[in-house]
């Protein structure tokens, strides 16, 4: 594969994010190049980011660790998505009110509050 192809792919799907057959090149991109960890990268990003689909970025990123396991690039961005997803669930449970004080650091404080739970 060479940097033309790249470029060429990357144009096709600049191009077609102005239409509805964006997420189709997107697979195209990945099928012919599933060893680009870039590709990966763009497509989770994209899933996570535009389209507000945490599930399907974690997945794209989990298929593109498989295929470019040594890809250094893959871990680096892997690692803030997964913690972005972990603060969008600590920030749900929150705002349902379902947050029952599971990040407190100290564990002395963390067995006061069971106790008082239990006994109150």
């Amino acid at each position: 594969m060479t940097a033309k192809f790249m470029f060429i792919w990357s144009l096709i799907v600049i191009l077609s994010r102005i239409s509805a057959t964006f997420v189709h090149a997107l697979a195209q991109v990945i099928r012919f190049h599933p060893k680009v960890p870039g590709v990966w990268i763009y497509a989770a990003a994209w899933e996570f980011d535009h389209n507000l689909n945490a599930a399907a970025g974690r997945a794209l990123m989990q298929r593109g660790l498989g295929a470019c396991p040594n890809s250094e690039d893959l871990w680096v961005e892997y690692l803030p998505m997964e913690l972005t997803y972990l603060n969008k669930l600590k920030a749900q449970k929150v705002a349902l009110g379902e947050d029952d004080e599971t990040l407190l650091r100290d564990a002395k404080v963390n067995a006061e509050m069971q106790w008082r739970n239990e006994s109150g």
